[in-house]
């Protein structure tokens, strides 16, 4: 009997056990009590393959647009971050410092440093069959003023990669990029009339009026010089005026458009004539003559010849005004046979009138002044914060606090809230307050040099005081229209 007992138990326990290895997730086969569990989140090799493909590939590049250039030339300088184009690989990168050099006899146009998150400047090539992606961190226009072989130094940046959950990858990796010889020769056998640009330009003329001129009559005739290149030092025109025609420069006037790829615009040259007869007048052709980097030759552009036809002067008004002259005085004579008391009516409602307007005109003028006294003890205020930063103590390693100062006062002066506003956006508010175009330029190149200094406050050819300086010249120079 307890034997029949016993085998019950183990048949029991036995059917128990087989029933548990049943429903268990794992093959029995491959059941190992001993094996440790298999590492989480290890990425597959061909992830690991592409990485190193990725690090491998990443260089920084220096870019010169020309080696071979002349005095007053425009040479564009970019500092370019190239990488393997492996959109699978989902890695981003963030800039975490930057030097680059100074070319100390280089006259600096313009400088573009491209905000966080931009793709304007960013362009795929391929390199020996293999795509790339091109980003452009840094681009110069320069200019030399000296006769000499240059070299463009070495550039070094240091970025730090992470994957798409932001987690970083390795420590911060430093890239630097070979430096880039340059010779600056002279420009010899200038023709008479060489303008000064070095590029490739085109020249037309317009007058205004076109017709129906009269003697004594203002004509503004203007040349416009559109193109690429060394538009800064594109000088004045020799412009021969024909006999009967009293003529002299009015204004130059420039308009510069520079991107990651080329600078163009143009300048234009106004003159004012004026006819002193009646008579068929040609104005001769204007020539001028520049060098052209395509074809390393000097050519000479031409304006056409412009005709005009000049009328006889306008006849004179005198008339007119003696004849209005003797109708007030007859209105006169008339107002004076008034009764008086028709007058006195006449001055009582008169003053009626007058009185609101002189009492309305009293307050606009006192409000006009307390504005003025207002923004005059702002620019006061906000000159204070800079001469502040001058003091011992302060830290001259950054422009953030110069460029914080500046970036309140426009805000507080123009009504918005600029702390965070790119660029652009900041040249907007100001021109939309009637700020002048030259003041938004200036203040759009003081942000970009404030950026500059604050990736390389030693290398650059401006200090930390010249910053304050041109700071404080910026706060007295932005005005609005109606000032």
């Amino acid at each position: 009997m307890a034997l029949r007992v016993l085998f019950s138990v183990v048949s029991c326990w036995l059917c128990g056990v087989c029933c548990a290895l049943a429903n268990s997730p794992f093959p029995i086969d491959d059941y190992q009590p001993n094996a440790k569990e298999a590492p989480k989140n290890i990425k597959p090799a061909a992830a690991t393959d592409k990485l190193q493909t990725f690090l491998n590939g990443l260089i920084l590049k220096t870019e010169v647009d020309r080696t071979r250039l002349f005095e007053n030339d425009l040479v564009r300088v970019r500092w370019v971050l190239q990488y393997p184009n492996i959109p699978s690989l989902n890695i981003d990168y963030k800039i975490t410092d930057y030097h680059i050099p100074v070319l100390p006899d280089f006259v600096k146009q313009r400088n573009f440093i491209p905000n966080e998150g931009d793709t304007a400047n960013v362009k795929m090539i391929k390199v020996n069959g293999v795509a790339y992606q091109e980003k452009v961190l840094l681009c110069f226009y320069m200019s030399p003023i000296s006769v000499g072989n240059y070299s463009v130094g070495k550039g070094d940046v240091t970025i730090q990669l992470f994957n798409a959950a932001g987690h970083f990858i390795g420590a911060p990796r430093q890239l630097v990029s070979p430096s880039v010889p340059i010779r600056v020769n002279a420009l010899t056998a200038k023709p008479e009339d060489f303008c000064g640009g070095i590029g490739q330009f085109s020249v037309s003329e317009e007058v205004q009026p076109s017709s129906n001129i009269h003697v004594g009559q203002s004509v503004t005739y203007r040349i416009r010089v559109k193109g690429s290149g060394n538009l800064t030092y594109v000088n004045v025109p020799s412009v021969t005026f024909p006999n009967g025609v009293e003529g002299y420069q009015l204004k130059a006037s420039s308009n510069y458009s520079y991107d990651y790829e080329s600078c163009s615009g143009e300048r234009v040259f106004d003159y004012v004539l004026i006819p002193k007869k009646d008579t068929l007048l040609t104005l001769p052709s204007v020539s001028l003559s520049y060098f052209n980097t395509a074809s390393n030759a000097f050519k000479t552009l031409k304006t056409k010849p412009v005709k005009l036809k000049i009328l006889p002067k306008l006849p004179s008004s005198a008339g007119t005004l003696e004849h209005r002259a003797e109708t007030l005085n007859a209105e006169k004579q008339n107002a004076e046979t008034l009764e008086y008391s028709e007058r006195n009516k006449t001055s009582v409602s008169l003053w009626w009138l007058l009185a609101p307007l002189v009492l309305l005109l009293s307050v606009v003028g006192w409000l006009c002044r307390k504005k003025r006294v207002t923004e005059v003890d702002l620019e006061k205020q906000y000159t204070a914060r800079l001469d502040a930063l001058l003091l011992d103590g302060a830290d001259r390693t950054t422009a953030s606090q110069i460029e914080k100062v500046l970036k309140d006062y426009i805000g507080e002066k123009c009504g918005a809230v600029v702390s965070h506003m790119v660029n652009n956006r900041i040249a907007d508010v100001l021109r939309d307050n009637g700020v002048s175009e030259k003041v938004i330029t200036d203040v759009i190149n003081f942000f970009d040099d404030c950026a500059l200094f604050a990736y390389s406050p030693t290398a650059n050819s401006f200090t930390y005081d010249e910053l304050v300086r041109k700071a404080r010249n910026l706060v007295n120079s932005i005005k609005f229209e109606n000032e």
